[in-house]
């Protein structure tokens, strides 16, 4: 059975509040900390966030396995004032914290949802134009869309707009998979999406795809992943299904129980053909979930597995600063859609910020790269752990992974590369990425012996 996923804390969607309100121009005053972050009063964060995070909650309808923040019914007026209030929360931080973005431009944006293509084209003009001087001249800039919402308008504006890699959330290509995960494009969609890729999208794009779905097969998905490579993906994002709390398919386990799912063993073996099937495509897996062409990587989510700091904004999004002292800051903005659009939380507000300790922050790092076997060249080689732990935590990078991976060994997990007297990097092998769950719990029983 896959043993992959650890609990990381999930978003729950509160009411959707008005919709339709102007939004209300902010300019804090320089230096007066006041809409920085309300409600903080550690250490200000040290550094520049190497990438950022923009979160549209919009959908055209709520996914049953989803429990991101995420709504609909909005008009197109309210998405375009939504627009002005990111760039308005963005330029915000600037005057407090001078050097969170940095100078020379972010090594990545990522548009993320919800649904940004779901954007009317004002929205969408808007927003890229005023990040796009953001962005460090080459860097990786995503969006995310759906392929209902895609069309050849959008695709010029993404690539006159800078955009470089889209993210298609293709999911399946099975209608009855697609009806019961509640998804509001159909199969005929899907083909028209990768369609529209394939022969006018001069950048990179992956797709989503999630194995283990009510009303998928086997044959199906394995379809599904060569459809998206013939068409040219040059990554694929393969999930397994997870039950979240608060999601649709959570509220139908609770009241039905597990019948409308698949057998785990039928999942697994899902998976596992899929897995199969991007190989011979030849797509390595370089994340638990993720297989991409090489150097096609995603570099922005190889940030967050490598636990570089990143900023978020909108309401639902995460920030993760660095603070002195090998701490970090967590910034929660607050899931209030209401009050972003009508101006009272469109600053660098945010609901609550978390202090991470100097041995959570390690634990969080390990626990994050371990998902990873690096990506070289996106500029993410296999022997930064050891530099990393040296430099960010003051720690014998080497030594440690070395008792780490030893301790790893013995309870008979193979490492990629092998492991000698000293370690560069600590990578799982495939099968070790499928136990991931178990490898890290070995892995937090080292530490917390030393």
């Amino acid at each position: 059975m896959l043993e992959f996923f650890f609990a990381t804390g999930h978003y729950s969607a509160p009411s959707m509040g008005q919709a339709g309100k102007t939004v209300r121009r902010i300019s804090p005053e320089p230096g007066s900390g006041g809409c920085a972050l309300d409600g903080y009063d550690g250490p200000a964060p040290m550094g520049a966030a190497s990438s950022l995070y923009v979160h549209i909650p919009f959908c055209r309808s709520k996914c049953a396995y989803c429990d991101f923040f995420s709504l609909s019914g909005f008009s197109e007026e309210a998405m375009e004032a939504y627009a002005q209030s990111l760039i308005l929360e963005l330029e915000a931080y600037t005057p407090i914290y001078p050097d969170l973005l940095p100078r020379e431009g972010l090594r990545s944006i990522y548009i993320g949802g919800g649904t940004p293509s779901i954007l009317p084209v004002p929205a969408l003009r808007f927003l890229l134009k005023a990040l796009f001087p953001y962005l460090k001249k080459g860097g990786e800039w995503s969006i995310e869309c759906n392929p209902e919402s895609l069309n050849e308008e959008k695709l010029k504006i993404f690539e006159d707009g800078g955009i470089t890699r889209i993210s298609l959330g293709l999911q399946s290509l099975e209608d009855q998979a697609l009806q019961i995960a509640g998804r509001p494009g159909r199969v005929d969609e899907g083909l028209r999406a990768l369609s529209l890729l394939g022969r006018l999208w001069k950048g990179s794009w992956s797709a989503d795809l999630i194995a283990g779905l009510p009303g998928q097969s086997l044959d199906g998905l394995v379809s599904d992943i060569k459809r998206a490579c013939d068409a040219g993906a040059s990554h694929i994002s393969l999930y397994s299904l997870s039950i979240e709390e608060g999601s649709g398919f959570h509220r139908r386990l609770l009241s039905q129980g597990p019948a409308f799912l698949p057998p785990a063993e039928l999942a697994d073996d899902m998976f596992f053909a899929a897995k199969e099937e991007l190989g011979r495509n030849g797509l390595r897996r370089y994340e638990v979930s993720n297989w991409a062409l090489a150097g096609r990587e995603c570099r922005h989510n190889l940030g967050y597995w490598q636990v570089e700091p990143y900023l978020g904004i909108g309401p639902g999004a995460v920030s993760t600063l660095r603070l002195p002292g090998s701490e970090t800051l967590r910034i929660n903005r607050a899931q209030d859609l209401s009050s972003y659009l009508d101006g009272s939380q469109a600053d660098c507000g945010a609901s609550s910020y978390e202090r991470i300790s100097a041995q959570e922050s390690l634990r969080d790092y390990l626990l994050m790269s371990l998902r990873t076997t690096g990506a070289a060249d996106c500029g993410y080689p296999a022997g930064a752990q050891a530099s990393v732990l040296s430099s960010r935590f003051a720690l014998d990078g080497k030594s440690l992974l070395s008792r780490l991976g030893s301790a790893l060994k013995a309870s008979g997990f193979s490492l990629l590369g092998g492991l000698g007297g000293v370690a560069e990097a600590l990578m799982l092998d495939d099968t070790g990425l499928d136990r991931l769950n178990p490898a890290l719990l070995e892995v937090f029983r080292c530490l917390d012996a030393l």
